[in-house]
């Protein structure tokens, strides 16, 4: 532990001397845990990279997002090698200053450095935030570091062709209280921070080779809670144009402890080989077999997939994917702050029987849309729970079935701006045809961006999610979920900007979790420099 306490002081001093810009780069990214308790909207889209809004300045920057559970649709493509010279600059330094006042958001800021050298980089940031009280103790405050270097080589190097070295380490605090419960001054202060290792490999289209290793720290003041995670990631896949197999591999020692709640270790393993057969240019088949384990649970079960391609605008894809995910107490805070942490077990959410398909048209660069389904039988399905202490989340869990659809519109950057809108309808259900708390039944997300020729670039944004309980008897419910907001930037020079954020422009009672409402009318204004 001071060892590791060590290395992270370490590399916050570091930071101050290597970050960069907060591109979504999976590889650098801060731990999702974000500072409203809640997860970030990703809409279910296929797997063709998305084009960017052009803003400099990130959503995450400038005010909360939501994620309900992504519907991702497989494509049975091999994983990209990540472009790791993603600066903007290939020699020297890198910079980047966003800093911005609101009405209730006051200050934000984020620092971001980095710099490329032969064959690697080094980036990192530095991000501080808080938030004013607009209910009575609804304030908070958040700050986070990370830093990455990757240290790679080309096809024709000598050494170890084709392979890529990162290495990296983040830390975030958050600071806020319970301000929808009956004990509305409660504070708590989380901590998270994460060290890991990486490699992959690939020399040639017929064989490739990727793994992390992982050590995560979550710790919980209030409740004196430490909990040590260790993971190992691992894939790796071989063979022709025709035929491949592959699998992927998952090793999690999960140790827990905690004042009154004494303390749990628990392994983890997730297994998943495969054979993957390309019948021609145009249908490709998958199968396999998955197995997980933790503790006195067990997932077996096979998995299948397959993609069409009917046309160079038309295709299909279809996946049977039964998955188990590890629930412990640092993924609950993630995805609700508000989790009192009644158990320090981590529990097994099995999907049992996981069955999506999508079909999408895309018109060359310009534009595509894409329709799908999902169906998902859970054996247990872990939600939050108010019912024993209000305002103190405690896990609940029951079976469950969920049918969705979707439909997804993106339109590329172009002469008439990017356009992205989504749409899914879904019903997650209890056994006894319930709806499960917290899961609203319309979920809709749509953003366009536009820039003028004067410098001046708008980006309105509207999401909106409505038909969610907040109990498993289905008697209460929650408002709609209505937030609209408009983001504006001005280039005043290459290396300067100014912007400002309106966010919740209706002012409407917005609420995740019952109880908490989410932030009010707010004006944010910023600058942007960079060099």
């Amino acid at each position: 532990m001071k060892n590791f306490i060590l290395l992270i002081t370490l590399v916050l001093i570091t930071c101050i001397s290597a970050q960069d810009t907060r591109q979504k780069d999976p590889n650098v990214e801060l731990p999702e845990f974000v500072i409203t308790g809640i997860e970030k909207v990703t809409l279910p889209v296929l797997p063709k990279p998305k084009a960017e809004l052009i803003t400099i300045i990130s959503d995450d920057f400038i005010r909360p997002s939501y994620s309900p559970e992504e519907l991702s649709i497989s494509t049975l493509s091999d994983p990209e090698k990540k472009d790791v010279n993603i600066l903007q600059k290939e020699n020297g330094f890198y910079g980047n200053v966003n800093a911005g006042l609101g009405v209730y958001t006051l200050p934000v800021g984020q620092v971001s450095l980095g710099t490329p050298f032969d064959n690697g980089l080094i980036k990192g940031d530095l991000l501080v935030k808080n938030v004013r009280n607009y209910v009575d103790n609804a304030d908070y405050s958040t700050f986070g570091a990370k830093i990455f270097t990757s240290i790679f080589s080309d096809n024709n190097s000598d050494f170890l062709p084709g392979s890529t070295f990162k290495l990296g380490a983040n830390y975030n605090y958050l600071n806020y209280k319970f301000y929808g419960s009956s004990v509305p001054d409660y504070n708590r202060s989380l901590h998270f921070s994460n060290i890991y290792f990486g490699y992959s490999n690939f020399p040639t289209e017929n064989f490739k080779l990727d793994f992390k290793i992982d050590e995560r720290i979550f710790y919980v003041k209030d409740l004196n809670l430490t909990e040590n995670n260790f993971n190992v990631d691992g894939f790796i896949q071989t063979g022709f144009k025709e035929f491949l197999i592959g699998g992927n591999l998952t090793y999690g020692n999960y140790y827990t402890k905690a004042d009154l709640k004494g303390s749990s270790r628990y392994n983890f393993i997730n297994v998943h080989p495969y054979a993957e057969l390309n019948l021609s240019d145009h249908f490709t088949v998958r199968g396999g077999i998955v197995y997980a384990h933790l503790g006195s649970s067990n997932l077996f079960s096979p998995t299948a997939a397959m993609s069409l391609l009917f046309s160079k605008k038309v295709s299909f894809f279809a996946e049977l994917n039964p998955t188990a995910t590890v629930l412990d107490p640092r993924t609950l805070a993630e995805k609700n702050r508000f989790y009192s942490i009644n158990t320090i077990t981590p529990v097994l959410q099995k999907e049992k029987f996981n069955l999506k398909g999508a079909l999408k048209y895309e018109y060359e660069t310009y534009f595509e849309i894409d329709a799908g389904m999902q169906y998902v039988d859970y054996d247990k399905y872990f939600y939050f729970s108010d019912t024993t202490a209000t305002g103190f989340f405690s896990l609940d869990n029951v079976n469950g079935k969920k049918l969705s659809g979707f439909v997804n519109f993106l339109f590329h950057t172009g002469p008439n701006g990017v356009f992205y809108g989504g749409v899914i309808l879904e019903n997650l259900k209890a056994g006894n045809s319930n709806f499960i708390p917290y899961a609203p039944s319309l979920k809709l997300n749509a953003a366009y961006g536009y820039s003028f020729s004067n410098g001046l670039y708008v980006e309105p944004k509207l999401d909106f999610y409505s038909h969610c309980y907040t109990n498993i008897e289905n008697t209460e419910k929650i408002f709609e979920f209505i937030d609209a907001a408009v983001k504006l930037e001005y280039k005043l020079s290459d290396n300067f900007n100014i912007f400002s954020v309106v966010s919740n422009i209706l002012n409407h009672k917005n609420y995740f979790w019952q109880g908490y409402r989410e932030k009010k009318l707010d004006l944010l204004f910023g600058i942007n420099y960079k060099w």
